[in-house]
């Protein structure tokens, strides 16, 4: 990624990294990768969260830089929204 970067001419902290959450990855097994993009300059997101199986081991495990929630989580059920026990 670094090599392509200086190829292109663009800094690591124009590009951000996603990884989805319904991948289902090991969170240990990914640690040190998603470091190694942020010591870089990368930004590391987490996108998708919410969709199917909500795994908050990543959450308790892995640091992000965002949290990109599914919409699914955020749109109202009958006059209700998930969003403030999300943030709970």
């Amino acid at each position: 990624m670094a090599q392509l970067c200086r190829h292109v001419g663009v800094r690591p902290q124009q590009i951000s990294l996603e990884m989805t959450e319904s991948s289902r990855v090991d969170p240990q097994a990914i640690a040190p990768m998603i470091e190694r993009y942020r010591q870089a300059g990368h930004a590391i997101y987490l996108d998708d969260f919410g969709t199917g199986y909500a795994n908050l081991n990543y959450l308790q495990e892995l640091t992000f830089d965002m949290l990109k929630i599914d919409k699914t989580l955020i749109d109202p059920l009958p006059g209700k929204s998930l969003l403030p026990q999300i943030i709970a």
